[in-house]
């Protein structure tokens, strides 16, 4: 096992390998927040503008959409496909980074082969939202039945809803760390290594628990500094002027688009910290193992 600070060094070091790459990440990065934005801007104007309360209501009796409106559903949705497209190509190759890593790899891996990227990155999602659902599906059901249970029985419906909550709570901690290492399985050893779950859970130690929360600490704070500066931009500038924000960008809309913007290559450059640094760890883990086992 390498010195704890090593993790950190390293995984900095290794973000910065290879600037195009991680200029290429952090442009996907930012498309989905910035696509959505912008069209949330143009489809605000165009309803403030073209939909009066009364063509609500005259849609409402009559179950008809008109085409302008129907036509920007489409595109909406368009939107959505694109930045879902986009986000499982970036989750693709963080997959790629933390496989790289556990072979040894010192430098970011190359943007390459986009639609394995894609498949990967669907599957991660797919494997995060099952792991979840195993996780939760017991405090969710409790929630449920205390809910019903409380109109008959407000105290054991408030019992298994108060109980439901803290289990829920307990489990959110260790989805959030199994969920890191099992991240890290499954950019190994393909989609069942998300549920290695004796494996996982022995590989994980104080050292483990330490280097997340510090990662993640670390992360939080880069990108509080970062957004703090466009926190007094909107200050000053909502305080600049009197009107709320009308047909042309305003200050506050273009201040949020470059925050958005600077905040999605801050963000791609920290994951690849937190992902090669739980890697190096995981990479440490089975060569210690593999140790064990010949001796």
């Amino acid at each position: 096992m390498r010195k704890f600070e090593d993790y950190l060094t390293e995984s900095f070091k290794y973000a910065f390998s290879d600037i195009k790459k991680g200029v290429i990440g952090g442009l996907l990065v930012t498309i989905p927040a910035v696509l959505m934005m912008l069209l949330g801007f143009v489809m605000a104007i165009y309803v403030a503008k073209y939909i009066s309360p009364n063509m609500m209501y005259s849609m409402m009796l009559s179950f008809t959409i008109p085409k302008t409106v129907l036509m920007t559903i489409v595109v909406g949705i368009f939107a959505l496909l694109i930045c879902l497209i986009v986000k499982f190509m970036v989750d693709g190759y963080y997959v790629k980074i933390m496989k790289t890593t556990v072979e040894s790899g010192n430098s970011l891996p190359d943007w390459d082969n986009f639609a394995e990227l894609i498949k990967i990155g669907f599957l991660y999602w797919i494997g995060g939202i099952v792991l979840g659902l195993m996780f939760f599906v017991i405090p969710i059901v409790m929630i449920l039945v205390g809910v019903v249970v409380l109109a008959k029985s407000p105290i054991a419906g408030a019992v298994l809803i108060g109980i439901g909550l803290i289990l829920a709570l307990i489990l959110l901690i260790v989805y959030i760390f199994y969920k890191y290492l099992a991240d890290v399985n499954y950019s190994v050893k393909g989609f069942m290594g998300f549920f290695e779950f004796k494996k996982i859970f022995k590989r994980m130690s104080i050292t483990y628990v330490i280097l997340l929360i510090v990662v993640v600490l670390i992360t939080v704070v880069v990108e509080g500094i970062v957004q703090f500066p466009f926190f007094i931009l909107k200050v000053v500038s909502n305080f600049a002027q009197s009107s709320a924000m009308g047909s042309n960008l305003s200050p506050i809309f273009i201040i949020d688009l470059i925050s958005v913007v600077v905040s999605g290559f801050v963000g791609f450059f920290m994951g690849v910290v937190v992902k090669r640094a739980i890697a190096l760890y995981y990479k440490d883990k089975i060569e210690e193992e593999s140790q064990k086992s010949e001796s």
